[in-house]
């Protein structure tokens, strides 16, 4: 008698137990369980609240209880492809995540150009005469991850003489036009020697490593915390500025603050009269470190006329302009020739080099 009513009892528990799991699985699929399957389990799930209220005998609570568990499995099997759903789930809340990050807080920039070496460097390339052993298969995609270096062989494939579209289509690379083709190869200055001569069929234009230009990380929310400082490496959007393409960002060093008179005496910068040595950032471009050569004046020419193209030129900044200029400004189109920058038009400072690693650069980078 008293086994009896202990598997009565032990009944009656995993049958509570089986509707607490019910309810839970239906909360949890409702929305994708078919129709059928839902409605079957709301009435077993009846069918054994009604016994559990009478006085059924453990057969039949065990009975319905089982039922009960086989409309739960129902609405809680898996859909096909549910691995990949979920997954693809996961995947989407992931890019919400990011594309959040992105347009809040921290946003990635790739570097097409040469403008603020050798700080960061933007996409250029090493010519050679034969591949190494790192650049053939299997290692090459290896060797492409780590160091963002691709070995390419560029060869004609029609005779005629070699020319160059200026300014390039694709920034950081050379546009070169042989016959009826182009080619985009990073810049060479034997390349630039060999212009207007005839080429053939099948000869090699180029060949070596391109490097993918340096990807850094963006600080978006810092300058509405903090003011801007001198020598922050500042990204900016080129919105509004004449002399700039639209739709499109620019990395250079913040050199010239709000309110003051700024110009260039080569090689120094110059905040009114006196020549600026602070911070070390600038410094060791003016005194032109390893890898520098010094503040040099716009060159004249091209389809804008220069504002820094003498000594005794100045750029009267506002209280919310800013000048900004290349670390390496033989080759930077900068505020020497366009002018300032406004302040709503700054994204933010770059702080970190995350990609391709660089022995001397990869990390954080140094504005002061």
């Amino acid at each position: 008698m008293l086994a009896g009513l202990l598997r009565r009892r032990e009944a009656r528990k995993l049958a509570k137990n089986a509707l607490r799991l019910a309810k839970h699985v239906r909360n949890h699929r409702e929305d994708v369980a078919k129709e059928a399957h839902l409605e079957n389990l709301a009435q077993k799930e009846a069918e054994l609240r009604t016994i559990l209220r009478g006085k059924a005998d453990t057969s039949e609570i065990t009975e319905a209880s089982a039922n009960m568990v086989e409309a739960v499995s129902l609405v809680a099997s898996k859909r096909r492809f549910s691995g990949l759903r979920e997954n693809l789930e996961i995947l989407v809340v992931a890019i919400a995540v990011a594309m959040g990050i992105r347009t809040y807080f921290i946003q990635p920039f790739k570097i097409p150009t040469g403008s603020m070496q050798p700080t960061l460097y933007g996409i250029h390339g090493i010519e050679m005469d034969a591949p190494a052993l790192t650049d053939k298969f299997p290692l090459k995609p290896l060797r492409w991850i780590i160091t963002g270096e691709w070995y390419k062989e560029v060869r004609v494939r029609q005779t005629g003489r070699l020319r160059f579209r200026q300014p390039s289509a694709k920034p950081g690379l050379m546009e070169c036009h042989v016959g009826n083709y182009v080619y985009f190869v990073p810049k060479s200055d034997r390349l630039l020697l060999m212009e207007g001569i005839q080429l053939t069929t099948g000869a090699v234009l180029w060949r070596g490593r391109q490097k993918a230009g340096d990807h850094v990380f963006v600080n978006k929310v810092a300058w509405n915390f903090v003011k801007p400082r001198r020598g922050d490496v500042m990204v900016f959007n080129t919105r509004d500025i004449v002399g700039l393409p639209e739709g499109t960002h620019y990395i250079k060093r913040m050199c010239g603050m709000p309110s003051e008179s700024v110009g260039v005496n080569p090689p120094h910068v110059l905040i009114g009269m006196e020549p600026l040595m602070e911070p070390e950032t600038i410094r060791r471009v003016a005194e032109s470190d390893p890898g520098y050569h010094g503040y040099q004046l716009a060159r004249a020419g091209g389809d804008i006329d220069p504002v820094l193209k003498s000594a005794d030129a100045r750029i009267h900044l506002a209280k919310d302009e800013y000048v900004a200029l290349g670390d390496n400004t033989r080759s930077s189109y900068d505020s020497r020739y366009w002018g300032s920058v406004p302040r709503d038009n700054l994204v933010g400072p770059a702080f970190l080099l995350y990609w391709p690693y660089s022995q001397g650069r990869w990390g954080f980078i140094k504005g002061h």
